[in-house]
């Protein structure tokens, strides 16, 4: 019977920073598959192609993810005893020396979208911790923070290099993980876009795009400016919700 697992956010963003998503998919469904413990007859490698099957990767893939698991001690040998021991969440949160106590739930069977699941859980953590600062950082940003929750409940805007630099990634490589996340539906994302307007609250017309393209006010606006129907208009970062459930758990 498959298990729903609590995985610790900093395993989900270790893995997608360091490419080990096949490896940590591996791990979660030998814990999946067992109380912690694994019997093999001959070799540890007896059961490769089985899970090769249940994963959709290939046994060569299996058998060079266990290595690592085993190299890195998230499994352990016992060759008397035949046995393979997986580490528990609390040991390798030490042993990483990971002290974020967030995790997501994993539910599903579907290892095919366990890539999307770590991408969007990640995502997700980051997004809900900006939201919490800004929304403490001052007064002004308490109220620009309530009127963006009123203007669309449950969407906040996030910017890719936020998540970027939270995840240690490149741009471009959050902006894919961003992408694997929103055709899985596990996360949602809308444009905003807004009027740029002068200090008195007018909204500036087109006849001045150019002189604004490099910056305005002494804001840099990096290629983010567009042509509306009348007005000049803003891209602003991407507004995102989350529809993974996330939950705050003592692993120590």
């Amino acid at each position: 019977m498959h298990k729903v697992h609590s995985i610790p956010i900093d395993l989900c963003q270790y893995a997608l920073k360091n490419r080990k998503i096949n490896e940590l998919k591996l791990f979660i469904h030998l814990k999946d598959i067992s109380s912690g413990h694994i019997k093999f007859s001959n070799t540890i490698f007896d059961y490769k192609i089985d899970w090769a099957e249940d994963l959709g990767l290939n046994h060569k893939t299996i058998k060079k993810c266990l290595k690592w698991l085993i190299e890195e001690k998230w499994l352990t040998i016992n060759n008397k005893r035949k046995s393979i021991r997986v580490v528990g969440y609390r040991q390798l949160k030490r042993k990483m020396m990971f002290d974020n106590n967030s995790s997501a739930l994993w539910e599903s069977e579907d290892y095919n979208m366990f890539k999307p699941f770590c991408c969007s859980a990640v995502i997700s953590f980051y997004r809900n911790k900006k939201r919490f600062i800004d929304h403490r950082r001052s007064a002004t940003n308490m109220e620009r923070a309530s009127m963006n929750r009123k203007r669309d409940k449950d969407f906040y805007s996030i910017p890719i290099q936020y998540i970027a630099t939270c995840i240690g990634v490149s741009k471009t490589t959050a902006n894919s993980y961003i992408k694997i996340a929103i055709e899985s539906g596990m996360i949602e994302v809308k444009k905003d876009i807004k009027t740029l307007k002068t200090e008195t609250g007018k909204p500036i017309t087109l006849e001045h795009y150019s002189s604004l393209k490099i910056s305005y006010k002494g804001y840099v606006f990096n290629g983010r400016l567009r042509r509306g129907k009348k007005y000049v208009k803003l891209i602003c970062a991407n507004r995102i919700k989350s529809n993974l459930h996330l939950k705050h758990k003592r692993y120590s």
